[in-house]
């Protein structure tokens, strides 16, 4: 049997004791993580977890579980839990009481699908939420070691502009092991045709054709445009060998 406490139990158990705390990292289908904007103390104007306080009788992963509903109107799957044994301490409170707020928290992460996605409902607490990449370092610490726990990176704080950065946050490892695993690992097999035909369909053309790297994009391109010698073609400044690599082929 679950029992709750009245709204003047729990804010006398509030100001007196350490309040137990599920947070949930909310992951999407393409790697991003989902993190609201709390509008109460504590924490008010952050981005923040989804999640709060457990009820007794209540296992944690009911309590992940209900959270989600509660502050953003959907289900969840795959849940698990990361971590536990966080703590938080703030000087602000939801009640006024002026004792501040102290939680124990475990962390859990769930995969939200995409049709979830588009079904998010934030409540009264909340004023909005978004989807980011990568941690934030501006962030309250407590967000920052779950996100890193659950898997997710730091943007990298380099002095130089990378010229590519690639962008590996969704099915990437899936695909390659899918890949190995059927032994279909150049020239042929069911991935090629994929993204031929979504490619094709995305650039609202008949056909399309996967090559073996940019290089060779570059100079099929260029060969299709029909570009002689003789022909000016304008390249960035700011690029790698390829971009003129592919020009030089012409003879």
């Amino acid at each position: 049997m679950k029992f709750d406490l009245s709204s003047e139990q729990y804010q006398e158990f509030h100001k007196n004791m350490p309040i137990a705390c599920v947070d949930i990292v909310l992951k999407t289908t393409d790697g991003k993580c989902l993190l609201v904007k709390r509008d109460n103390e504590p924490a008010k104007n952050e981005m923040w977890l989804v999640g709060g306080r457990a009820k007794r009788n209540e296992s944690l992963a009911e309590t992940a579980k209900r959270k989600v509903k509660e502050e953003i109107g959907i289900d969840v799957r795959n849940l698990q839990k990361v971590a536990g044994g966080y703590e938080t301490v703030f000087k602000g409170d939801p009640f006024g009481h002026g004792c501040g707020t102290h939680t124990i928290n475990t962390c859990y992460m769930a995969e939200v699908s995409d049709e979830e996605l588009n079904k998010v409902k934030l409540d009264r607490l909340h004023s909005e939420f978004e989807l980011f990449s990568f941690i934030d370092r501006s962030w309250h610490p407590y967000v920052q070691e779950c996100l890193a726990e659950a898997g997710f990176k730091y943007r990298a704080d380099n002095a130089f502009i990378p010229v590519c950065e690639p962008t590996l946050e969704g099915n990437e490892l899936k695909y390659i092991t899918q890949a190995v695993k059927t032994n279909w690992i150049s020239s042929a097999g069911e991935f090629i045709n994929k993204f031929e035909t979504k490619f094709a369909e995305y650039c609202g053309v008949k056909y399309g054709v996967s090559c073996s790297n940019g290089t060779t994009a570059l100079h099929l391109a260029i060969e299709a445009m029909g570009i002689d010698q003789g022909d000016e073609v304008i390249t960035p400044t700011f690029s790698m060998a390829a971009s003129t690599n592919a020009i030089l082929y012409i003879k």
